[in-house]
């Protein structure tokens, strides 16, 4: 028997320690196969406590590298977040790649600001583009009043294409 690393082998050279946080179950979009209907509008977050005392332990593990991917529901609600960049910029290696899994509906200001919270991070925003949610002519003008630099560096695109509607069979489409 064999046991094999999977992921993105780079990584694994480097010794670079990864983690997921899902920081709040807010959500401003309305999607209908979303997992976390019930919990989006008035969804929990991370207590701010337990993000710093996790923080605090992720360092303590002393690696060359770190990665964090930040989502939610919709990251850019969670209360500390700003917070949480900079404690992340205090504690970890300059270079550090801070992932957030975003909707992109967050003001360009918004946006802005976060990228600028912790400067020697490399904060990136992954904006998931929703059919039926996301509203593309504003996106698009949102990304475009960033630099070339910024948004080849910054900004990463995924397309979610919702399952088709349920037929029944009339063949015409369930309710939803």
């Amino acid at each position: 028997m064999r046991y094999l690393q999977a992921g993105f082998p780079p990584l694994f050279k480097k010794d670079t320690f990864q983690s997921h946080w899902q920081l709040t179950q807010r959500c401003n979009f309305h999607c209908p196969y979303c997992v976390n209907r019930e919990q989006r509008r008035d969804g929990i977050h991370m207590p701010r406590e337990i993000m710093h005392r996790a923080l605090n332990m992720i360092a303590g593990l002393s690696r060359p590298a770190y990665r964090f991917s930040l989502s939610g529901g919709e990251v850019t609600l969670y209360p500390h977040l700003e917070e949480m960049l900079s404690a992340i910029e205090g504690q970890f290696p300059a270079g550090t790649v801070v992932n957030m899994l975003t909707n992109g509906s967050s003001s360009a200001r918004r946006m802005r600001a976060l990228l600028m919270a912790a400067p020697a991070l490399q904060v990136r925003f992954i904006i998931t583009i929703h059919f039926g949610q996301t509203r593309l002519p504003q996106l698009i003008k949102k990304l475009l009043s960033f630099s070339p630099e910024e948004r080849k560096n910054s900004f990463h695109l995924k397309l979610v294409v919702p399952p088709p509607p349920r037929v029944a069979r009339t063949g015409v489409p369930e309710a939803a």
